[in-house]
């Protein structure tokens, strides 16, 4: 997936605003462990954490702070700091292992694994203010967020990559229903390409997202697929942002916590 950061697709960046918009969700507890049939999803505000970047620049990896370094803005390189750093905490805390010593390996198409646990699937996504982190152990797992605003060429952007019924669906709304269900769409394609390691050039149209009455992804249909059966959960972790994860499968509760300076 191309990162956020570098504006490569017009739908996949927001600015960051200047009053920073936290995550609504609560604290996680201490002792939270992750257990089977559980998913995990945890919501950060990256920029609430700049006075601790040089903390979090010490917990990742030589290659990471590359990577870091080849962005143009430093905005944008400190904001992958802390992205990658808190994902160290929190598998730290999942792994019961020092979050500077955890070694990533690559999965199909280059999705991220955690070397020494198979079993503990993650992903990660982030838009304007926030970041989303998603956990478990029941199979591949995908997330996306986005901060919903007016986007003028959003038809557009529907025509290239939402199938004929998601547009027709769209063009019956009002214009405030639009946007809610362009970007309901969009973060249920987005988590399941993310879940399966593919990129958005893989063909955003051949996946058809379910809505339900409210405007919120439940599922997802793929022409030619009658065997798998993917399931979104779709959430609000902040006004004026939606998210969704996807996995194979039902989707159970979905436990939402909030990374803060408690989690540190």
């Amino acid at each position: 997936m191309p990162s956020k950061a570098t504006n490569s697709e017009p739908i996949t960046a927001a600015a960051p605003q200047r009053n920073i918009i936290g995550p609504s969700w609560p604290a996680a507890p201490q002792d939270l462990a992750l257990r089977d049939g559980e998913i995990h999803v945890w919501c950060a505000a990256p920029a609430a954490f700049f006075p601790e970047l040089d903390r979090f620049r010490s917990l990742i990896s030589q290659p990471e702070l590359a990577r870091a370094a080849r962005f143009h803005f430093p905005v944008h390189r400190d904001h992958y700091i802390i992205r990658h750093g808190i994902l160290r905490l929190i598998l730290g805390r999942y792994l019961r292992q020092e979050p500077s010593r955890i070694e990533f390996g690559q999965g199909k198409f280059g999705k991220p694994t955690v070397k020494t646990d198979s079993s503990l699937h993650f992903n990660d996504s982030h838009s304007g203010d926030l970041a989303l982190f998603a956990f478990t152990k029941l199979g591949p797992i995908g997330v996306d967020i986005e901060c919903v605003r007016p986007i003028p060429d959003f038809e557009n952007i529907a025509a290239r990559y939402f199938c004929a019924r998601e547009i027709a669906l769209m063009r019956e709304l009002s214009p405030d229903d639009k946007m809610t269900a362009f970007f309901s769409c969009w973060t249920g394609k987005e988590a399941y390409l993310k879940a399966t390691g593919e990129g958005i050039g893989q063909g955003l149209d051949k996946v058809e997202i379910k809505l339900d009455e409210n405007l919120r992804a439940t599922a997802l249909h793929i022409p030619g697929d009658v065997h798998t059966h993917w399931t979104i959960g779709a959430f609000t972790p902040a006004p004026r942002y939606l998210g969704a994860v996807a996995l194979v499968g039902e989707i159970p509760a979905v436990s939402q916590w909030q990374f803060c300076a408690s989690s540190l």
